[in-house]
């Protein structure tokens, strides 16, 4: 083991000498992820490194599945090292991490979500094309650098001709309720998958799982998914019916492709980012001037929506509730053209 691999455990002694290791990222469900720099070029890539003697998942097969599907929106293999009982894969390194990631960090506004859900889409419709179903789409498994959107961790996909799945060390409550039924998977899977990860970056739910799994188990019969879970009052009609569409308990009423899901994403024209600076303060840029919406608790609720510091608009409320909502009504209402 170099010198350099110390003190990181005992599989950091299988990663290849061309590597420094600069911090471990943590555990997966399938292996234990190192941020490295190769000593070469300087160039900082992802290892994982994935136990190859359990048999419910084949680390070969995942990398396979991956590198078939190379496109602009999934994240790159580099190179794979078959160690014996450990399996080895070098991928690009993203480095603002997943979106679940930046959820539990930040406050994520609707344009820039729906922008990283487009993205994410265009390379799942490409792993399609290259029939193979991920079945694992969600917030932790779409990875970040910047305004780009990467879709990642092929460790539970699937080959639909050939019928061969890397695992299936798969999260319950995404499970779209035709594959709970017995139907098995297809796109369908996949778009109701995108359809809740869009859901959870809307909503800004970090801890999404909890309210995921609660919903699925108290949803009734004729009841969508989404409207168990709920939307924001900031999220806007025009994408609540593109969620609903795609999380639809009938997969023949999702839509068909990832592409008919993107298209209709696209349709959107996004004009505010409009951030959410606490309970009572919402502020954008738009057109070069600074938006600010603020409630102003007193025994009537007030909310002053201000354009450049001059005043737009000015509203008086019976309630600090009634004024919240109305609030969030001029988010929702003039986050898309």
């Amino acid at each position: 083991m170099l010198p350099n691999q110390s003190g990181y455990g005992s599989l950091a002694a299988l990663i290849p000498d061309e590597f420094q290791i600069v911090d471990r990222l943590g555990y997966g469900r399938t292996g234990e992820l190192f941020r490295v720099r190769n000593r070469r070029n300087n160039e900082e890539v992802v290892l994982k490194l994935t136990a190859t003697q359990f048999a419910e998942h084949s680390p070969q097969h995942e990398a396979t599945f991956q590198k078939t599907c190379s496109h602009e929106n999934i994240v790159r293999i580099i190179k794979t090292y078959d160690c014996g009982t450990t399996f080895i894969m070098a991928m690009e390194y993203m480095p603002d991490g997943s979106l679940a990631d930046l959820l539990a960090r930040k406050f994520v506004p609707v344009a820039q979500s729906i922008a990283y859900c487009r993205q994410a889409l265009a390379g799942l419709g490409w792993v399609h094309r290259n029939r193979i179903i991920h079945r694992d789409v969600t917030a932790d498994n779409i990875m970040l650098a910047g305004e780009t959107a990467k879709l990642s961790d092929f460790g539970a996909a699937q080959h639909q001709e050939t019928g061969r799945i890397v695992s299936d060390l798969l999260y319950g409550p995404y499970i779209p309720p035709e594959t709970v039924a017995g139907a098995g998977f297809s796109v369908a899977t996949d778009i109701f998958g995108m359809g809740l990860t869009l859901l959870r970056a809307a909503n800004n739910q970090y801890a999404f799982h909890t309210r995921l799994s609660q919903a699925r188990k108290s949803m009734q019969d004729g009841e969508n998914i989404a409207d168990v879970v709920g939307f924001q009052g900031y999220v806007p009609e025009k994408l609540k019916r593109i969620i609903r569409k795609a999380v639809a308990s009938d997969p023949a009423c999702r839509y068909s492709t990832a592409g008919a899901f993107r298209q209709d994403l696209s349709r959107l024209d996004p004009v505010r980012y409009w951030r959410l600076v606490n309970e009572s303060t919402w502020t954008c840029e738009y057109a070069g001037k600074e938006e600010i919406i603020r409630l102003y608790p007193a025994q009537y609720a007030t909310v002053l929506h201000t354009v450049g510091g001059r005043t737009r608009a000015k509203t008086v409320h019976a309630s600090r509730l009634e004024a919240s909502n109305h609030m969030l009504s001029i988010v929702a209402k003039s986050t898309l053209q």
